[in-house]
């Protein structure tokens, strides 16, 4: 078949590469560069076992809470429009005790595959991977016993990992960056970081020799049905395919626009730099209490994170790194030292539905036109399994459960 797929980050790469591999013609239609969107500048972690959902009770509260903390990962950088206010209301309805388990269990199905598949596109994709796991700090045992406790509902929800509960002494041997007094940790055994940017590289690399079509620095203005498939508008023509994969993250709402369709979802900004300079951290840590990601990767540590709902794609303020850093150092007091310098600072939009589950499927009335967006910050984790997904959704193949959860008309994101 001769599919078009509309933006070239994490997900539609690896969208390109299960099609490509189903032995398909495949065109990849970017508006920057391929490999340039927010995962990208992410921590680059292929992490099951972090795929909790947002929405969860008295999540609203705590964003609410930390947009008036100085150092807090939220922040909200816009005017709120109808849209929004709907998918507030729809996040709202969805942080309930039941919906939050539910989009925890889809979440965990859908990463069931995930180990296999990566080391599968390993394989054949040259990246930067690191296998030593990721450690959690906590300053208290209590924090400590909640998310053990909170650990084996993740194994419930099929998570195969291993967890291995350390004591302050076996916490500061793995990793003397981290601050003294703390109460100890959790080391995840079995996850991965992966270089988000030599993973897109290397995918792009294998698709060209594949023979697959990038066609970059080409915005997509809309789309049409016509007979035997889709046009596609674009800056520099217009391009036709039998099938449309739509894969542009948050930019995806606005092209089904243009078709009259709505779909739920928001931005949420994150930024990191990448420097040699500051703590020479051993292992890739997550700060869950400030929600700061820091990976060693070669040649510097990248450091990552806030939230911020922002209109547009405006870039992340140097002042939201600096507060990022203010709070990790709380854990890693070497953080304080660090000084990101204007430019320095890299930032995208995560595009996030109101159940915390992405969009995986057909939009329902428009043949031959799916849709594969809304991953959140679990885009890296969720890539290799999306692809397979939309593989076998083009193929008209049977799909396991857990994706037709993922369909666009779920009652979850509709009020009606």
């Amino acid at each position: 078949m001769d599919i078009t797929i509309i933006g070239g980050g994490i997900i539609g790469l690896c969208s390109a590469y299960s099609l490509t591999n189903a032995g398909h013609q495949v065109t990849i239609i970017e508006g920057n560069e391929c490999g340039t969107g927010a995962s990208s500048g992410s921590a680059g972690w292929m992490v099951p076992s972090m795929s909790n959902p947002f929405n969860a009770p008295g999540a609203i509260v705590e964003a609410m809470k930390s947009m008036v903390h100085r150092n807090g990962a939220t922040r909200f950088h816009r005017l709120p429009s109808w849209d929004f206010l709907k998918w507030a209301a729809l996040f709202q309805r969805n942080s309930t005790s039941l919906a939050s388990n539910a989009a925890r269990e889809t979440l965990f199905a859908l990463n069931q595959d995930t180990p296999r598949l990566f080391q599968e596109m390993r394989k054949h994709i040259a990246m930067e991977v690191r296998d030593d796991g990721l450690l959690l700090p906590f300053k208290t045992q209590r924090e400590i016993d909640a998310y053990l406790s909170a650990f084996e509902t993740i194994r419930a929800a099929g998570y195969a990992g291993a967890a291995k509960a350390l004591d302050p002494q076996a916490l500061q041997t793995l990793e003397p960056a981290l601050a003294h007094g703390l109460a100890g940790g959790v080391h995840l055994l079995d996850e991965k970081s992966v270089r988000p940017e030599t993973f897109t590289t290397g995918l792009v690399q294998w698709l060209r020799k594949a023979g697959t079509t990038i066609v970059e620095h080409t915005a997509v203005r809309g789309l049409a049905q016509e007979p035997g498939g889709w046009s596609i508008d674009t800056s520099h023509g217009t391009y036709r395919a039998e099938h449309v994969v739509l894969a542009a993250g948050t930019a995806s709402t606005r092209v089904l626009r243009t078709l009259g369709v709505s779909l739920p979802m928001e931005g949420g900004r994150g930024c990191s730099i990448t420097t040699t300079e500051g703590p020479a951290l051993r292992y890739p840590i997550k700060l869950l209490s400030s929600r700061v990601a820091c990976t060693p990767f070669t040649g510097g540590t990248r450091y990552a994170g806030t939230f911020d709902f922002t209109s547009g794609n405006r870039p992340a303020s140097l002042e939201r790194m600096r507060s990022a850093l203010r709070a990790g150092s709380a854990y890693i007091p070497g953080l304080a030292t660090l000084k990101p310098e204007p430019g320095s600072v890299f930032s995208g939009l995560r595009p996030s539905t109101p159940d915390s589950v992405p969009y995986i499927g057909p939009v329902p009335g428009h043949k031959g036109l799916l849709v594969a967006t809304g991953h959140g910050t679990l885009g890296l984790t969720l890539g290799p399994v999306t692809g397979e997904a939309v593989a076998a959704l083009v193929a008209n193949e049977s799909v396991p459960e857990y994706i037709r959860k993922c369909a666009l008309d779920r009652p979850q994101i509709r009020f009606s």
